[in-house]
């Protein structure tokens, strides 16, 4: 607890329900330091969400041509690789939280 916080609370759900995410933005007291410009993931402040899509190729154009979200291009990784993941995008949301959208090895 932050003592005189004020905060902007949203929030994604899945449609047909399921378990959801919810994003804090403290208002007040104004905004932290910002993170330093070398920040690489492996740095403890780094932080992603991952979301994991059944339908990667309508979930990237939905997001990308509906919604007019900022996204990456669809990326395939290496079989080898050590994520658990084999493709997927970024992307921000409306209020700049970054967002990775994954497809799962079959």
């Amino acid at each position: 607890m932050v003592e005189g916080a004020h905060l902007r609370i949203t929030g994604l759900k899945p449609a047909g329900g399921g378990m959801g995410i919810e994003f804090l933005e403290y208002l007040a007291p104004g905004p932290g330091r910002p993170m330093p410009a070398d920040t690489t993931a492996h740095d403890l402040w780094h932080w992603v969400i991952t979301l994991i899509s059944d339908d990667l190729e309508n979930d990237w154009q939905r997001l990308h041509t509906e919604h007019h979200l900022s996204t990456s291009d669809l990326i395939t990784l290496p079989d080898d690789n050590p994520f658990g993941w084999s493709r997927g995008f970024t992307l921000s949301d409306p209020d700049g939280h970054r967002l990775r959208v994954v497809e799962l090895p079959t």
